[in-house]
């Protein structure tokens, strides 16, 4: 079976997860100012407060798929392996 997609690299997760700390945090925090447009009664702070522990989560990530780029691809290349792609 011919699977349609191609594994990312792990330059292409690496940059995405980047991104996504990007979106988290200021100047840009698009995500946080969502959150505070509509689906909160609390100021940015408290907002910006709650989601460090998310952030410090996904720069471990990063940083880990700095250290070892092989686990960024482990789980596609397995799943296509036991899917006879």
């Amino acid at each position: 079976m011919k699977l349609p997609w191609r594994t990312p690299g792990p330059d292409g997760i690496r940059c995405v997860a980047a991104r996504t700390i990007l979106h988290v945090t200021p100047p840009i925090g698009f995500n946080l100012f969502v959150l505070l447009q509509g689906m909160t009664q609390h100021d940015i702070g408290y907002v910006a407060k709650m989601a460090t522990p998310m952030f410090l989560i996904m720069v471990v990530m990063v940083f880990i798929l700095i250290a070892a780029p092989e686990l960024a691809t482990w789980l596609p290349e397995n799943m296509r392996a036991a899917l006879g792609g």
